[in-house]
């Protein structure tokens, strides 16, 4: 592939290069300070961003809930430490301190699963298939 190049001499002395079908420096420095300005009144636009109030109220609950069960993971983990270091005798069985740390690990499950937005879904699918099926009847 060949390029056309010519030069052409400024008065101080410094050549400058064209590509034949290419823009030119100072197209393209008008082109950039015109895409800097519309930035710019895109970044200080004191408008408030156009949002659905229902989109709103969703994530809001959607953090509440998250919130929520992040508050009963932390909560169950304490109380399982605590009955395995004070409450449970040291004499007991593995299997109680096993049991312990088993009940908190499924409330943590639970959680984690109860922080989606389909949690209904994912814990009980097929009473929302059944649903569904009837649904299509």
């Amino acid at each position: 592939m060949t390029h056309n190049i010519s030069t052409s001499e400024v008065p101080n002395n410094q050549s400058t290069f064209t590509v034949k079908g290419s823009v030119s420096s100072d197209e393209t420095s008008t082109k950039r300070h015109n895409k800097r300005q519309m930035n710019n009144e895109e970044c200080h636009n004191t408008e408030p961003p156009r949002t659905n109030p229902s989109t709103n109220d969703k994530v809001y609950r959607l953090m509440r809930r998250t919130l929520m069960q992040a508050t009963l993971a932390v909560s169950t983990d304490i109380v399982a430490m605590v009955l395995n270091g004070v409450v449970i005798p040291f004499q007991a069985p593995q299997c109680v301190f096993k049991l312990v740390y088993d009940v908190d690990l499924f409330i943590n499950i639970l959680t984690i699963v109860g922080s989606f937005e389909n949690w209904t879904n994912i814990v009980l699918p097929v009473i929302f298939l059944q649903r569904f099926r009837s649904s299509l009847s």
